[in-house]
Protein backbone atom coordinates (compact mmCIF):
# COMPACT_ATOMS: atom_id res chain seq x y z
CA UNK A 1 0.00 0.00 0.00
CA UNK A 2 2.05 2.77 -1.32
CA UNK A 3 -0.77 5.17 -2.06
CA UNK A 4 -1.14 7.32 0.91
CA UNK A 5 -4.84 7.84 0.11
CA UNK A 6 -5.41 4.46 -0.54
CA UNK A 7 -3.57 4.06 3.00
CA UNK A 8 -6.02 6.20 5.09
CA UNK A 9 -9.46 5.18 3.40
CA UNK A 10 -8.33 1.81 4.02
CA UNK A 11 -7.41 2.33 7.56
CA UNK A 12 -9.95 5.08 8.10
CA UNK A 13 -12.82 2.18 7.19
CA UNK A 14 -11.20 -0.28 10.07
CA UNK A 15 -10.20 -2.34 7.24
CA UNK A 16 -6.45 -2.15 8.73
CA UNK A 17 -4.11 -0.63 10.69
CA UNK A 18 -0.58 -0.45 11.69
CA UNK A 19 0.18 -1.37 15.00
CA UNK A 20 3.90 -2.43 16.55
CA UNK A 21 5.49 -2.55 13.00
CA UNK A 22 3.34 -4.70 11.75
CA UNK A 23 0.13 -4.54 9.51
CA UNK A 24 -3.18 -5.92 10.88
CA UNK A 25 -6.36 -6.67 8.84
CA UNK A 26 -9.75 -6.43 10.50
CA UNK A 27 -11.02 -9.96 8.26
CA UNK A 28 -8.71 -12.78 7.65
CA UNK A 29 -10.21 -12.53 4.17
CA UNK A 30 -8.99 -9.50 3.43
CA UNK A 31 -5.40 -10.60 4.86
CA UNK A 32 -6.06 -13.26 2.29
CA UNK A 33 -6.80 -11.51 -0.46
CA UNK A 34 -3.56 -8.83 -0.47
CA UNK A 35 -1.53 -12.08 0.31
CA UNK A 36 -2.83 -13.02 -2.79
CA UNK A 37 -1.99 -9.63 -4.40
CA UNK A 38 1.15 -9.89 -2.72
CA UNK A 39 1.94 -13.24 -4.40
CA UNK A 40 0.69 -11.90 -7.72
CA UNK A 41 3.12 -8.93 -7.93
CA UNK A 42 6.16 -10.94 -6.94
CA UNK A 43 5.64 -14.09 -9.60
CA UNK A 44 5.53 -11.04 -11.86
CA UNK A 45 8.83 -9.80 -10.78
CA UNK A 46 10.49 -12.76 -9.67
CA UNK A 47 8.52 -15.33 -11.97
CA UNK A 48 7.68 -19.44 -10.75
CA UNK A 49 11.27 -19.67 -9.58
CA UNK A 50 11.05 -17.82 -6.38
CA UNK A 51 11.42 -19.35 -3.38
CA UNK A 52 8.65 -17.12 -1.57
CA UNK A 53 6.11 -19.15 -4.12
CA UNK A 54 7.48 -22.49 -3.16
CA UNK A 55 7.00 -21.86 0.31
CA UNK A 56 4.04 -20.82 -0.22
CA UNK A 57 2.30 -23.74 -1.96
CA UNK A 58 4.04 -26.15 0.63
CA UNK A 59 1.93 -24.31 3.17
CA UNK A 60 -1.47 -25.33 3.95
CA UNK A 61 -1.87 -22.05 5.59
CA UNK A 62 -1.46 -20.60 1.87
CA UNK A 63 -4.31 -22.38 0.41
CA UNK A 64 -6.55 -19.50 0.61
CA UNK A 65 -4.18 -16.93 -0.66
CA UNK A 66 -2.88 -19.43 -3.84
CA UNK A 67 -6.94 -20.01 -4.25
CA UNK A 68 -7.66 -16.49 -4.68
CA UNK A 69 -4.24 -15.69 -6.49
CA UNK A 70 -5.92 -18.44 -9.25
CA UNK A 71 -9.05 -16.28 -9.34
CA UNK A 72 -7.06 -13.12 -9.84
CA UNK A 73 -3.96 -14.01 -11.87
CA UNK A 74 -3.87 -13.51 -15.84
CA UNK A 75 -5.04 -16.90 -17.93
CA UNK A 76 -0.92 -17.09 -18.57
CA UNK A 77 0.12 -16.47 -14.93
CA UNK A 78 -2.77 -19.10 -14.08
CA UNK A 79 -1.87 -21.42 -16.32
CA UNK A 80 1.82 -21.62 -15.62
CA UNK A 81 0.87 -21.83 -11.76
CA UNK A 82 -1.14 -25.21 -12.24
CA UNK A 83 1.79 -27.85 -12.77
CA UNK A 84 4.29 -26.64 -9.84
CA UNK A 85 1.11 -26.67 -7.63
CA UNK A 86 0.07 -30.35 -8.48
CA UNK A 87 3.59 -31.30 -8.21
CA UNK A 88 3.40 -30.37 -4.19
CA UNK A 89 -0.51 -30.43 -3.92
CA UNK A 90 -2.30 -31.86 -6.64
CA UNK A 91 -5.84 -31.51 -4.93
CA UNK A 92 -4.72 -27.81 -4.69
CA UNK A 93 -4.15 -27.47 -8.32
CA UNK A 94 -8.03 -28.78 -8.84
CA UNK A 95 -9.40 -26.56 -6.73
CA UNK A 96 -7.27 -23.76 -8.60
CA UNK A 97 -8.87 -24.51 -11.85
CA UNK A 98 -12.25 -25.53 -10.73
CA UNK A 99 -12.70 -21.54 -9.78
CA UNK A 100 -13.03 -20.53 -13.40
CA UNK A 101 -11.64 -23.68 -15.77
CA UNK A 102 -12.38 -21.11 -19.02
CA UNK A 103 -9.33 -19.16 -17.83
CA UNK A 104 -7.25 -22.20 -17.60
CA UNK A 105 -5.96 -23.24 -20.97
CA UNK A 106 -7.55 -26.97 -22.49
CA UNK A 107 -3.70 -27.83 -22.37
CA UNK A 108 -3.31 -26.78 -18.83
CA UNK A 109 -6.37 -28.58 -17.57
CA UNK A 110 -5.61 -31.79 -19.94
CA UNK A 111 -2.15 -32.10 -18.16
CA UNK A 112 -3.80 -31.80 -15.00
CA UNK A 113 -6.39 -34.49 -15.92
CA UNK A 114 -3.83 -36.84 -17.12
CA UNK A 115 -1.54 -36.11 -13.92
CA UNK A 116 -4.29 -36.95 -11.44
CA UNK A 117 -5.64 -39.98 -13.61
CA UNK A 118 -2.20 -41.34 -13.18
CA UNK A 119 -2.42 -40.64 -9.38
CA UNK A 120 -5.93 -42.54 -9.11
CA UNK A 121 -4.48 -45.62 -11.66
CA UNK A 122 -1.82 -45.63 -8.49
CA UNK A 123 -3.71 -45.35 -5.86
CA UNK A 124 -6.29 -47.93 -7.13
CA UNK A 125 -3.28 -50.22 -8.05
CA UNK A 126 -2.38 -50.02 -4.38
CA UNK A 127 -5.74 -50.06 -2.71
CA UNK A 128 -5.08 -46.53 -1.00
CA UNK A 129 -8.50 -45.67 -0.76
CA UNK A 130 -7.66 -42.58 1.33
CA UNK A 131 -6.26 -41.54 -1.87
CA UNK A 132 -8.70 -42.36 -4.20
CA UNK A 133 -11.17 -39.88 -2.40
CA UNK A 134 -8.74 -37.38 -2.50
CA UNK A 135 -8.15 -37.72 -5.94
CA UNK A 136 -12.00 -38.32 -7.16
CA UNK A 137 -12.50 -34.71 -4.97
CA UNK A 138 -9.93 -32.86 -6.66
CA UNK A 139 -10.95 -34.43 -10.39
CA UNK A 140 -14.45 -33.22 -9.21
CA UNK A 141 -13.64 -29.46 -8.34
CA UNK A 142 -11.84 -28.84 -11.67
CA UNK A 143 -15.29 -28.60 -12.42
CA UNK A 144 -14.54 -29.37 -15.84
CA UNK A 145 -14.86 -31.82 -18.97
CA UNK A 146 -11.23 -32.93 -18.03
CA UNK A 147 -11.89 -33.41 -14.82
CA UNK A 148 -15.09 -35.30 -14.85
CA UNK A 149 -12.79 -37.30 -17.29
CA UNK A 150 -10.44 -38.72 -14.63
CA UNK A 151 -13.73 -40.24 -13.09
CA UNK A 152 -14.74 -41.40 -16.15
CA UNK A 153 -11.52 -43.86 -16.80
CA UNK A 154 -12.72 -47.30 -17.23
CA UNK A 155 -9.70 -48.97 -15.57
CA UNK A 156 -10.19 -47.34 -12.58
CA UNK A 157 -14.12 -45.96 -12.36
CA UNK A 158 -15.41 -48.92 -10.52
CA UNK A 159 -12.84 -48.47 -7.65
CA UNK A 160 -13.57 -45.08 -7.54
CA UNK A 161 -16.75 -45.31 -7.41
CA UNK A 162 -17.00 -48.08 -4.44
CA UNK A 163 -13.86 -46.11 -2.46
CA UNK A 164 -14.71 -43.00 -2.66
CA UNK A 165 -18.59 -43.95 -1.50
CA UNK A 166 -20.97 -44.06 -4.02
CA UNK A 167 -22.90 -41.38 -2.66
CA UNK A 168 -19.99 -38.55 -2.69
CA UNK A 169 -19.09 -39.97 -6.41
CA UNK A 170 -22.15 -39.12 -7.95
CA UNK A 171 -22.12 -35.47 -6.38
CA UNK A 172 -18.82 -34.63 -8.21
CA UNK A 173 -19.49 -36.77 -11.59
Amino acid sequence: LHDAKVWACAEGAGLLSLRNGRLQFSHQQLQEFFAARWLMTSLETHGLEWDGFTVAVRKRAWDQPLLLLAGIASSALLDSLIEPIAAVDPFLAGRCVGGDPARVSAATRQWLAAYLTKALSFAVNNADRDLVREIVRAAGEMRCEEGLGVLTQPETAAYARRWAGSDYYRAVA
